[in-house]
């Protein structure tokens, strides 16, 4: 049932602007079970952060055997340092959550009760999503298959260097690999077309690889991840029974979160 819920989610994210499409999930996580949207909401951002974690540390090892340019690690510091804090401040306002909503709630109070009803039920939706996660055993389990899924992938882009008989070892991939996730994570246009060519042609210049070249295996890598992702999500599609109204649904949530 994830499984189905992800491809069609995934497929959404990569053709919806500006990532709208992560809402889906949640939706789809809703309307098929009890689980609220906002206990959703709080165990896929848990799990993002967790896959952006393993991604810098993947970038801070990257960088210290490669002679990278002065601006990526000076960029992974700084994205290293903004996550460490925001974790930090996720762990507080858990284990403080009355102090939180105490602060909260003098400015709650400016706004009509319907409006803080809302943030309420959030509220209450997002400590319980925590709770699904608090298990040390799930939480290792979930970072234990993010450094599974970007073996894979690493492993994936090889073979696709391999095809293009372009010279390559599992560094040059992983360097790709982790470029081209910071540079889709960036919000961009539909399917992510721009963003995802330029972060891998950046990452293959790295090596000396040239113009020519790297646009062709960014083009290749891109056609074999995204086309699967889209065909994933458009197979699961009739069995989700996802309609045009759901979608309506989906786009008048993210609006709310706006």
């Amino acid at each position: 049932q994830m499984f189905s819920f992800t491809s069609l989610g995934y497929m959404f994210i990569v053709v919806l602007p500006l990532r709208m499409g992560e809402l889906i999930i949640p939706f789809l996580i809703k309307k098929n079970t009890r689980i609220s949207l906002s206990s959703s909401l709080i165990v896929i951002m848990v799990e993002r952060l967790l896959d952006l974690f393993v991604v810098l540390l993947s970038l801070l090892y990257i960088i210290s055997i490669l002679v990278l340019p002065e601006w990526v690690i000076k960029s992974n510091l700084i994205v290293l340092i903004a996550f460490l804090l925001m974790t930090i401040i996720f762990i507080f306002s858990y284990n403080h959550s009355n102090l939180i909503w105490k602060m909260l709630l003098p400015i709650l109070r400016l706004f009509k009760e319907e409006t803080t009803e809302k943030v309420k039920h959030a509220f209450k939706g997002f400590r319980e999503g925590l709770k699904l996660i608090k298990s040390w055993k799930n939480f290792a389990i979930i970072f234990s298959l993010s450094i599974v899924i970007i073996c894979l992938s690493i492993s994936s882009i090889y073979y696709v260097l391999q095809m293009l008989d372009i010279e390559s070892n599992l560094i040059i991939a992983a360097t790709i690999l982790i470029i081209n996730l910071l540079g889709i994570s960036i919000p961009g246009g539909p399917a992510m077309a721009g963003n995802f060519q330029y972060s891998c042609m950046l990452a293959l210049s790295f090596f000396s690889i040239n113009k020519g070249t790297s646009f062709i295996f960014a083009n290749l890598y891109y056609v074999l991840g995204i086309g699967f992702t889209i065909l994933l999500g458009i197979i699961f599609i009739p069995k989700l029974h996802f309609s045009w109204n759901d979608m309506k649904k989906v786009l008048h949530a993210s609006k709310e979160q706006v």
